[in-house]
């Protein structure tokens, strides 16, 4: 995502959320936009950034780390997850240079307070209003007692590494970016820049929460 860029959400899918327009307005919203008629909001993007197994060799690992790297910002989250159908996948977190567990899971979400009602809701993970600024955690079908979701400070840095013999896939924003073999990792934090979202006024997170849900009033 260009982060400098305003970005006008309109909704062509079932749910929208957040989106600021729907299919039948958007001609008098982009009117309404490129006559100075609206206001910007920012939200939190996370930014990834992958880093190979150790290797033997200092060659090999110079021409490795060229396929690694920095990742594209996500507006809604960066996902690890198992490759394998019906077999889950071994990811240990660090939060901040602490280890803090190992999942046993078909994987972790670490998502923004946009991405808050996209893949992390269907794992059920909290609902943030979009303008927070947090960190959230959450792991998908985890074998495990514990299986909150965490709400982190927008300061932390979340480490997942891939163990056990199972290779993971990582993902930004839904788009597969590339197979993690056993002892990658992906280093999770805050971006520095924000996303600018157009919004003309009228919208209310909560309002929209309840017709979207079907929430009755009293």
């Amino acid at each position: 995502m260009q982060a400098d860029a305003h970005v006008l959400g309109i909704n062509l899918g079932q749910l929208g959320y957040l989106a600021e327009v729907e299919p039948t307005g958007w001609e008098q919203a982009l009117a309404g936009y490129f006559a100075g008629e609206h206001s910007t909001t920012e939200r939190l993007l996370v930014a990834a950034h992958l880093t190979p197994p150790p290797s033997p060799g200092a060659d090999e690992e110079t021409e490795g780390q060229r396929l690694w790297g920095t990742l594209p910002s996500a507006l809604n989250e960066v996902v690890i997850e198992k490759q394998a159908m019906g077999r889950t996948v071994r990811l240990g977190v660090s939060i901040d240079g602490e280890f803090f567990t190992n999942y046993v899971a078909d994987g972790v979400i670490i998502a923004t307070p946009t991405g808050s009602t996209a893949y992390s809701l269907s794992a059920r993970g909290p609902i943030v209003a979009p303008t927070h600024r947090a960190l959230l955690l959450t792991a998908v079908s985890p074998h495990s007692l514990f299986d909150r979701s965490l709400v982190l400070e927008p300061s932390s840095t979340v480490v997942v590494e891939v163990l056990g013999d199972r290779a993971a896939a990582v993902a930004v924003d839904g788009e597969h970016i590339r197979v993690l073999p056993p002892g990658a990792t992906v280093t999770v934090a805050a971006d520095p820049r924000p996303a600018r979202f157009v919004t003309f006024g009228g919208q209310d997170f909560h309002r929209i929460l309840k017709a979207k849900f079907g929430l009755n009033d009293r």
